[in-house]
């Protein structure tokens, strides 16, 4: 039985297979400059999403140096800042970067609209030491005989401070949350950027008697800034909210008695990187820290409460934790997507976590803890309901599960979730968010698999294994969708890895556009375990490759389904 079930219904017809040929129209099928750009902003790359990727490579970036020449970059400036500030990048790095070449372009009027445009796009102290960073590094890559801290640059950064400055409390609480990090470098060396050291560079002279408090603090600290406004007498509202702020991150430091320093959180709104690490383990700590967090930090930091013992049945910590999961409007408020909360469900219900590290075994149990139950119930739950979160695009889908016995592997990126997990969970939310969808297993040949909406995870996964495969061409799909003349807007490959010959996939979906007159039918192969693997011709705008997979991912498939990338 299991031997008729796993038979394929469909195999490709072997005389059918065509040599290599060029088919795609430059003209046509080729991205331009600005969905270049568009591009490397959203995934890092013209052409795919890497789930291991976080640092930007200039040579991905050429299409902004394309657009500058052409006298576009004022345009690119804006086009930056209305990405982010609608929010649609997932990975700021990439924006960053891209800012952070047009402020070092040699044409002033996009340098300019680059500064201009810092404050608006670089919200937060490490967005902030990203710019710096990725300034210097492009700076050095040019060959600039200068140091990179000219009269512009300088203004920029002093600029910044004086445009945090019009909300005290907010600069205060920015200055004591985010007061270095380290970034990485090209030389591999990483160097660790904080505000005392931009300022060093950048050389202000403060005017505002406000302004020149907040220097004397990033210098010298809270009591350097104290004693500066005391014997200045300066004494307005702006200094008074600003040193009242720090005035209780320092008593959060030093404070040892847990009932007072859970007092001094709820007071002044502190945040995790305010409280002494020795203290956070502390009960009534972590509860005010927890209470404090938005609805998606909770789900992240579910495993972190239950390892200091915080999370055990009928804790407050436990009741905190089931009602943010079980209130719909917060989890859709904060776009809090199924799969984050599915790889919160795994992770905790493993009841450990294992993390990297530069030791001799390579992997460290670093955090470990009781399951509780009612908390993995709520999770569950909480995953079937953000669900409803996702809106139908309309499109018709053709789903394709690779049938490897790989798919069974952690995926490259999060290994907290099985390749076929990974691909159940996404299947799932298609059927569930889409009026048209079919799913398919392959491997050198194609066999329906019978899903509905009703389907928990357990039996798409069941339903999943039960097809069986060696052999894994991406392009089968497309070409079994040609030859029996079925019309899909969209297709989506899950697999372990990309094994096909040349650029089969390419061409299937080609002459699928072309003999099903559907041009812009688009082909997403997700590669759950490839560190490198992509389908060629990375500048085709109907084709996306997922090279790992994360949380990130699902949502770069989801909107490049919906052409919003």
């Amino acid at each position: 039985m299991g031997n008729h079930e796993s038979k394929p219904e469909w195999r490709p017809t072997a005389s059918k297979k065509k040599p290599m040929r060029k088919i795609y129209d430059e003209s046509t099928y080729k991205l331009n400059d600005w969905g270049c750009l568009e591009r490397f902003i959203y995934l890092g790359s013209e052409s795919s999403y890497n789930a291991n990727d976080k640092d930007p490579n200039r040579k991905n970036a050429e299409c902004i140096d394309r657009l500058i020449g052409a006298g576009k970059g004022v345009e690119v400036v804006h086009n930056l800042s209305d990405i982010s500030l609608c929010g649609r990048t997932l990975r700021q790095n990439y924006l960053i970067f891209a800012l952070a070449i047009c402020a070092r372009s040699n044409d002033e009027e996009t340098k300019k609209e680059a500064y201009k445009a810092l404050n608006a796009i670089c919200r937060i102290p490490t967005h902030f030491f990203l710019f710096v960073n990725y300034c210097k590094q492009e700076s050095l890559q040019s060959g600039s005989k200068g140091c990179g801290w000219g009269r512009a640059h300088r203004r920029a950064m002093i600029k910044w401070y004086e445009e945090k400055a019009k909300h005290p409390v907010c600069l205060a609480r920015l200055l004591t949350k985010y007061k270095s990090r380290r970034m990485h470098t090209t030389d591999k060396k990483g160097e660790t950027w904080s505000h005392s050291k931009i300022l060093k560079k950048a050389h202000p002279k403060f005017e505002d008697d406000f302004m020149k408090v907040v220097k004397q603090y990033i210098f010298n600290g809270f009591k350097g800034a104290q004693s500066f406004a005391s014997n200045k007498e300066m004494n307005s509202e702006s200094i008074s909210k600003f040193l009242t702020y720090i005035d209780g991150t320092e008593k959060a430091k030093r404070c040892t008695d847990e009932d007072t320093l859970a007092a001094l959180i709820k007071e002044y709104n502190l945040e995790r990187e305010h409280i002494p690490t020795q203290m956070v383990k502390c009960p009534m700590v972590c509860k005010a820290i927890m209470t404090n967090m938005k609805a998606g930090a909770k789900v992240r930091n579910i495993c972190l409460m239950s390892s200091r013992g915080l999370c055990n049945e009928g804790s407050e910590c436990e009741k905190e934790i089931i009602a943010v999961l079980s209130n719909e409007k917060a989890l859709h408020d904060e776009r809090v997507h199924p799969i984050r909360i599915l790889i919160a469900l795994l992770s905790y219900k493993n009841g450990e976590h294992f993390k990297k590290t530069e030791s001799k075994n390579g992997m460290v149990n670093t955090l470990k803890w009781n399951v509780n139950q009612n908390i993995c119930q709520a999770l569950n739950a909480a995953f079937y309901q953000s669900f409803i979160t996702v809106q139908s695009s309309e499109k018709r889908f053709l789903i394709a599960i690779s049938c490897s016995e790989d798919m069974d592997k952690p995926c490259n990126g999060c290994p907290a979730i099985n390749c076929k997990q990974a691909a159940a969970a996404m299947t799932m939310l298609t059927i569930r968010t889409e009026k048209n969808c079919k799913v398919v297993g392959f491997s050198d040949g194609l066999k329906k698999i019978i899903l509905n909406k009703n389907d928990s995870l357990e039996d798409v996964t069941q339903k999943i294994s039960e097809i069986k495969g060696t052999e894994t061409d991406v392009s089968n799909p497309v070409r079994w969708a040609l030859e029996k003349k079925k019309t899909f807007d969209v297709f989506i490959i899950y697999s372990d890895n990309i094994k096909t010959e040349g650029n089969q996939a390419i061409e299937a979906l080609t002459e699928y556009q072309k003999e099903m007159k559907t041009p812009n039918a688009k082909l997403i192969v997700v590669a759950m375990l490839a560190t490198d693997s992509i389908i060629a011709d990375e500048r085709n705008p109907f084709i996306l490759n997922i090279v790992g997979f994360d949380k990130k991912a699902a949502l770069r498939i989801q909107e490049f389904a919906t052409s919003e990338i």
